[in-house]
């Protein structure tokens, strides 16, 4: 995550529409992707971490795949959706 008082991340000013761009135009891609995910990682019962999450788009595939899902991104306004999702229940740790 962004550090208090550190320099924004290139990646800070496209995230927002990159999360509109996955939710819209990309939904086909970003579907085969949860599913291959699925697949690829089974059940498992401890945690997993997703380091340069981004927007953390997949934390919540992630997080029913395993205990405990925690993202990490160098981006602060990327960081910024990890924490919405689990503020709306998806248990995601950050």
């Amino acid at each position: 995550m962004g550090t208090p008082g550190a320099p924004a991340a290139r990646y800070d000013e496209w995230a927002d529409w990159y999360e509109t761009y996955m939710q819209g135009a990309a939904q086909d891609f970003t579907r085969r992707t949860s599913d291959a995910l699925v697949q690829v990682l089974g059940r498992g019962a401890g945690p997993v971490l997703d380091l340069a999450c981004g927007t953390g788009f997949y934390a919540p595939v992630l997080r029913r795949r395993a205990a405990r899902c925690r993202t990490s991104s160098p981006s602060a306004a990327a960081s910024r959706r990890p924490r919405l999702r689990a503020q709306a229940g998806l248990v995601i740790c950050w």
